[in-house]
């Protein structure tokens, strides 16, 4: 597959504005960066200072990646491996998944190679688990 740093531009975009739509929220693109913040419309309990950020999407030459928040211990890997139909790993250079944790908040990291990034029925698989997260974040 050839793609260039403009289409993996467009694909994150194009997540961060299908998840940003969870909840009625937004995305920016971060001034000087390949990053778009997720907005909540509603408020995250973790976030200090009323911030309303609750992830971003990334993106790079060959790679698109997303940093969901959640509350802590909400749920697990073998949660995500399920609903995402992907492996857990965090070092190597494959389209997976891996969690961060914070004192505040836990992050789902997922991460899309030329491989998989225009994969409609695993973009719809990470729009379901980012609804989770979202109703999880926010309380619902």
């Amino acid at each position: 597959m050839d793609t260039t740093i403009v289409d993996m531009q467009n694909r994150a975009e194009e997540y961060a504005r299908r998840i940003s739509s969870i909840g009625g929220g937004s995305y920016e693109l971060v001034s000087g960066s390949r990053r778009y913040k997720l907005i909540s419309r509603g408020k995250i309990p973790w976030k200090q200072r009323g911030e309303q950020k609750w992830g971003n999407v990334h993106y790079a030459d060959h790679r698109v990646w997303m940093a969901l928040d959640y509350p802590v211990g909400a749920f697990g890997s073998d949660d995500f491996a399920e609903w995402l139909g992907l492996s857990y790993n965090k070092w190597s250079s494959i389209t997976s998944f891996y969690i961060t944790s914070c004192p505040q908040y836990d992050s789902l990291r997922i991460k899309l190679y030329e491989d998989k990034f225009k994969d409609e029925v695993l973009a719809d698989r990470i729009l379901q688990v980012a609804n989770r997260l979202y109703a999880k974040a926010i309380g619902y």
